[in-house]
C-alpha cells in the first residue's frame, strides 16, 4: 500500500490554511451522500471492526455520492491513503471512529493535493449520519480521449508533417510509438519504450503530449537526463510543433534554482562584496547588474560571460536563502516568472533530478504536500530512462568531505585578509547598523562568543575528525600494490564494525562532530529568539530578512548534522551501502558516502501509484529483448501486467551493411598482465593504418592512463591529435574531436553515452573490456551480498544487465544516421567464448560479428575503408 495516512493524531505540516478553515463547516450529509451509500459506509466500518476505511465516492449529475468503493482499510487511527486513478468529479472519504470530525492537518495536507485535480474530500463518523467536507464536490471528470488514426495520420505520407516538411522522412517506428502514447494517455496506462537511435522517438511522445494537454487541460512533463536532449526539445522539436499545428500551445524549460540569479543576494552582495570575498569581482558585479536590466531570463545561460563560480554562489538562488513572499524583489524575481509561466505552460521540459526533487517532496515523510518545485501534474515522459536510477540513488545517497562541510561554512563565516567575510558577518553588520533592534550590541557580542567561535572550532574538530578516520582506514589496508598505498575506497562491512578500533576512530568521532553541530543549532535558535524590535514594530521587514537568513543558516547545519547520523546509524541498514573514499593519501581528499541500494519500492511508491500515465523510453531499456530488469529496479513489476504496455522499435539503421563488428580470437583475456600491451599495439596498427577519428573506450581510468602512456608519443608522431578524458573539461575534449581529423578520443564512463558525433567525425570504436562493474566497487559489493540474502542470483539480475546496458550505449555511439559508416572492435573474446556472452549478442542491433584473428581484424579495417573510398569515387568523378 501507497505508504500515505490519514488520521487523527499525527500533525505534519499545514500546506492550505484555507482549506484548513474551509473544513471546519460542518454540512447536512443528505446534501452530499445517498441514503443507500451511508448505508453501505455504515457497514463497512462494522466489518472493519470500527477502524479507520478509505473509501472512493462516485457522484452523480448532482455532485451527490452515489456509489462507493473500499480502498483501504486501517486502525483505530489512521488508514492507507490510496491516490491512483482517482479522477475529477470523485471523491475520497474516510471515517474518523472518535466521531470527532475535525481534520487532522494530514487530512488537510491529502485534501490540499487532490482539490487541484478535481477530487473532493469528505469525513464521516462511523453511524455515517454526520459530515464534514473538507473540499466542496467538482464536475465530473470528461476525459477527452485522444484519436489514434487523427493522430498517428500525421505521420504518415501525405500526412501533416510530410505535407509540411521538404524534408520530411517516414518512418513507420514513429507510427507504432506514438500509438503506444495514445492509448497510455487514454487508458491511464504505464509505458516501457526502447526507440533506437534514428526512429524519431521525441516527436513521436511530443505530438500525443501537446494534443492531450491542449484538450485535457493537463501539464505534460518531459524528463531528460542530458542538456543536449533539453536543448534539442526547447530549441528544435517544440518551435518545430508550434509552426506547424493548427493549435496554440505553451512550452517551458525549467531549471534548478541554481541557474537563476537571487535579486535579494544579489543586491545584498554588490552593496558590501568585500563580506562576501568579493573584492576582485567587482567587474563582473557591475557586468550582472548591467544583465540584469536587461535579461528576460536571469537565467546564467543567457549571460554574455562565465561569472567566476565564487561569484555565481553567492548571487544565485536556493531554497536556504529564499524570503517568498517577504521579499522586496517578490513580483519581479525570475524564479517566479519561471514559475508563473509554468503554471500556464502545457508541457513542461525538466532534468531527471529536478522532477526526483519533485516526487521526495511532495512524498517526504508521508505529506502529501501540495506545493512540490513544479505545478502539479499527472503524466509524466521519462526519456533517457536508463539513466534514472542512478540518478534516484545519488538524489537520495549523501557525501560529506572536508572540503564540502568547509565550503558550508565558510560561507556563513571566516576571516580573509584580516575582514570577516560569510552571510554571518553580513548580518552582523546589518545588526549592528540597525536602528529597530533592541539589545543589538548583546547580540552581536553573543554571535561572537556563541556563533563564531563554534565556527571556527568545528572546522578545525572537521580536520581532525577526517584525518584521523581516514588514518584509520589507511591503517587496516591489507596487500595494497604501489599505487593502491596512495588512494583507496573501503566499504564498511560487519567485519570493520566489529574491530577493535572503528568505534573509537570513526563512529565516536563522528558522533562528537554531532554533538558540536547540534550545539551550534541550538545557539542559532537561542539567537534567532533574541532578536526582536524595540518597539514591537518593524515596517521594512528589516528584522524578517535578518531571522530568515539566520533560519537559512541554521537549517543547512541541521542538514549536515543529519547527514552525518544518516551515515552513522542509516535508517535501512540492510538497503543502504556506506563506504569511504580516498583519492590521495597525502590531501585531504576523503570523503564519506552512503547510497540506498534498492529504490524500486520508493520509486512505486512516490512516482508510479499517483501518476495518471507514466511512459519511460531510451535506446537501451531491454536485456535480451526484456524489460523485466528495468521493471524489477523501479518495483513497476508491482502494477497489473493489463497497466503496462511494452514495444520494441526496430533500428531504422543497417548496421550490416553499415558497420563492421569484429572481435579478436587471439586476444589474451583482460586480466591478463599482457592485456593494455596486446591492445594497444592492435590499435595503434589499425589507426597508422586508416587514420581515422576514433573512440577508444575503457571501464576503468587505470587502464585507460596506461594505454595512454604506451599509445600517445607514438600516435602524435604519426600526426593524430589525442585528447585523454579527465586532461580537459568533457566538452572541450569533445568539441575539439569533432573539429580534428586524425584524432582519437580515450574515454572512461561518461564518453560511453551522451554524445553524438556523425559521418567522419567518429569512425571506429573501440571497446576495451565488456562493461561489468569492478566487483569490489561497494555498491556492486553490496547489492550482490543483498541479492544474495534474497535468495537470487546477482550476476544474472545485477551485474550483467547493468552492464549489457552500458556495451549497448557504446556500441551507440558509432551509427547515429543512415549515412553513417564505420568499424566496432571489442576487445574482449568473452562476448564470444563465455556462456553470458550471448546475451550481449542478442541485446544488441543485428550486428554481423567477426569473430577473427587481429591480422584479420587490422586488414578487414583497412579493406572496408578503402572499399568506401573507391565506392565515393567512380568513373565520372575521374
Amino acid at each position: 500500500n501507497f505508504s500515505l495516512y490519514i488520521n487523527e493524531t499525527k500533525f505534519i505540516r499545514i500546506t492550505n490554511i484555507e482549506t484548513k478553515k474551509a473544513a471546519l463547516i460542518s454540512m447536512d450529509i443528505n446534501d452530499y451522500l445517498s441514503n443507500e451509500v451511508c448505508a453501505e459506509i455504515r457497514r463497512s466500518i462494522k466489518k472493519a471492526a470500527d477502524n479507520e476505511v478509505f473509501f472512493l465516492g462516485i457522484t452523480d449529475k448532482n455532485k451527490k455520492v452515489n456509489d462507493v468503493h473500499i480502498l483501504a482499510r486501517g486502525n483505530k487511527f489512521s488508514v492507507p491513503a490510496i491516490l491512483r486513478d482517482l479522477k475529477a468529479g470523485n471523491v475520497v472519504i474516510h471515517n474518523h471512529p472518535s466521531g470527532k470530525l475535525t481534520p487532522s492537518d494530514a487530512d488537510n495536507s491529502i485534501a490540499s493535493y487532490l482539490g487541484q485535480f478535481g477530487v473532493a474530500s469528505y469525513i464521516v463518523n462511523n453511524k455515517s449520519d454526520d459530515i464534514y467536507v473538507i473540499v466542496e464536490p467538482f464536475d465530473n471528470e470528461i476525459i477527452k480521449a485522444l484519436d489514434t488514426n487523427e493522430i498517428t495520420g500525421m505521420f504518415q505520407k501525405k500526412g501533416l508533417l510530410d505535407k509540411q516538411l521538404d524534408y520530411y522522412e517516414y518512418r513507420p517506428q514513429q507510427i507504432e510509438m506514438s500509438g503506444i502514447i495514445i492509448d497510455a494517455y487514454n487508458n491511464n496506462r504505464l509505458a516501457l519504450i526502447e526507440a533506437s537511435t534514428g526512429t524519431g522517438k521525441t516527436i513521436s511522445y511530443l505530438l500525443p503530449s501537446i494534443i492531450w494537454s491542449i484538450r485535457n487541460n493537463e501539464k505534460c512533463v518531459i524528463a531528460t537526463n542530458t542538456i543536449n536532449l533539453q536543448e534539442q526539445l526547447i530549441n528544435k522539436d517544440l518551435p518545430l510543433l508550434k509552426r506547424l499545428l493548427p493549435v496554440e500551445f505553451k512550452y517551458i524549460l525549467m531549471k534548478g534554482r541554481s541557474n537563476y540569479i537571487c535579486l535579494h543576494k544579489f543586491y545584498r552582495t554588490a552593496k558590501q562584496p568585500d563580506l562576501f570575498d568579493l573584492d576582485e569581482n567587482k567587474r563582473q558585479i557591475d557586468e550582472l547588474l548591467d544583465w540584469i536590466r536587461v535579461t528576460s531570463d536571469g537565467s546564467r545561460s543567457s549571460l554574455n560571460f562565465i561569472p567566476e563560480n565564487k561569484l555565481w554562489e553567492s548571487v544565485c538562488a536556493d531554497t536556504d536563502y529564499c524570503l517568498r513572499n517577504k521579499c522586496a524583489h517578490f513580483n519581479d524575481c525570475f524564479l517566479n516568472k519561471v514559475r508563473r509561466e509554468a503554471s500556464s505552460a502545457n508541457i513542461l521540459i525538466v532534468n531527471h533530478h529536478i522532477l526526483m526533487s519533485d516526487i521526495v517532496l511532495r512524498h517526504k515523510e508521508n505529506d502529501y504536500k501540495m506545493f512540490g518545485i513544479l505545478p502539479a501534474y499527472r503524466r509524466v515522459i521519462f526519456d533517457e530512462a536508463h539513466n534514472l536510477e542512478d540518478t534516484a540513488i545519488k538524489h537520495l545517497g549523501i557525501s560529506l568531505s572536508v572540503a564540502s562541510l568547509n565550503k558550508m561554512l565558510n560561507k556563513m563565516y571566516f576571516v580573509s585578509k584580516g575582514k570577516e567575510r560569510g552571510s554571518l558577518a553580513y548580518i552582523k553588520n546589518s545588526i549592528l547598523h540597525s536602528g529597530i533592534i533592541d539589545g543589538k550590541f548583546e547580540i552581536s557580542a553573543f554571535m561572537n562568543e556563541r556563533i563564531v567561535n563554534e565556527i571556527h572550532a568545528l572546522k578545525n574538530e572537521i580536520d581532525i575528525a577526517f584525518e584521523i578516520i581516514k588514518q584509520y582506514f589507511y591503517s587496516i589496508l591489507e596487500n595494497n600494490d604501489e599505487e593502491g598505498r596512495f588512494n583507496f575506497k573501503t566499504r564498511i562491512v560487519p567485519s570493520i564494525l566489529a574491530a577493535p578500533g572503528y568505534y573509537e576512530n570513526c563512529e565516536k568521532i563522528l558522533i562528537n562532530l554531532i554533538k558540536i553541530f547540534g550545539g551550534l543549532s541550538k545557539n542559532f535558535d537561542t539567537l534567532i529568539k533574541r532578536i526582536k524590535p524595540k518597539n514591537d514594530d518593524d515596517p521594512a521587514g528589516e528584522l524578517s530578512i535578518i531571522k530568515n537568513d539566520l533560519i537559512s543558516a541554521k537549517e543547512r547545519i541541521d542538514t549536515v548534522m543529519a547527514s552525518i547520523g544518516s551515515f552513522v546509524k542509516p535508517e535501512n541498514f540492510e538497503n543502504t551501502v556506506r563506504w569511504v573514499e580516498c583519492p590521495d593519501i597525502g590531501k585531504k581528499e576523503f570523503k564519506l558516502f552512503a547510497m540506498p541500494l534498492d529504490i524500486s519500492s520508493l520509486f512505486f511508491e512516490s512516482a508510479v501509484l499517483p501518476q495518471k500515465t507514466l511512459i519511460f523510453t531510451s535506446a537501451t531499456l531491454t536485456i535480451d529483448k526484456k524489460f523485466e530488469f528495468f521493471k524489477k529496479s523501479f518495483g513497476i513489476n508491482n502494477l497489473d501486467k493489463k497497466n503496462i504496455s511494452e514495444l520494441i522499435l526496430d533500428t531504422p539503421f543497417d548496421y550490416e551493411k553499415q558497420a563492421v563488428f569484429a572481435v579478436p580470437s587471439d586476444i589474451c583475456l583482460p586480466e591478463e598482465k599482457i592485456f593494455t600491451e596486446h591492445t594497444s599495439g592492435i590499435l595503434l596498427e589499425i589507426l597508422t593504418r586508416v587514420e581515422r577519428n576514433t573512440f577508444a573506450l575503457f571501464t576503468s581510468y587505470s587502464q585507460l592512463k596506461k594505454s595512454v602512456r604506451l599509445l600517445r608519443e607514438p600516435l602524435e608522431n604519426a600526426g593524430f591529435n589525442v585528447y585523454v578524458q579527465g586532461e580537459h573539461p568533457r566538452s572541450y575534449l569533445f568539441d575539439m574531436f569533432k573539429k580534428n581529423r586524425k584524432s582519437i578520443l580515450f574515454g572512461a564512463d561518461s564518453f560511453w553515452e551522451g554524445v553524438d558525433a556523425q559521418g567522419e567525425t567518429l569512425e571506429i570504436v573501440i571497446i576495451f573490456k565488456l562493461p561489468f562493474k569492478s566487483p569490489d566497487d561497494p555498491v556492486v559489493e553490496a547489492k550482490t551480498e543483498l541479492l544474495k540474502k534474497q535468495g537470487k542470483n546477482a550476476f544474472f539480475e545485477y551485474q550483467l544487465p547493468k552492464a549489457v546496458i552500458k556495451l549497448k550505449q557504446g556500441v551507440g555511439r558509432l551509427i547515429r544516421t543512415k549515412t553513417d559508416r564505420g568499424v566496432i572492435i571489442i576487445f574482449d573474446k568473452r562476448i564470444k567464448s563465455k556462456y553470458y556472452g550471448r546475451t550481449f549478442i542478442n541485446s544488441l542491433p543485428p550486428l554481423n560479428m567477426q569473430f577473427i584473428s587481429s591480422n584479420e581484424i587490422i586488414q578487414m579495417t583497412e579493406s572496408f575503408f578503402l572499399a568506401e573510398k573507391n565506392i565515393q569515387v567512380g568513373p565520372n568523378d575521374c
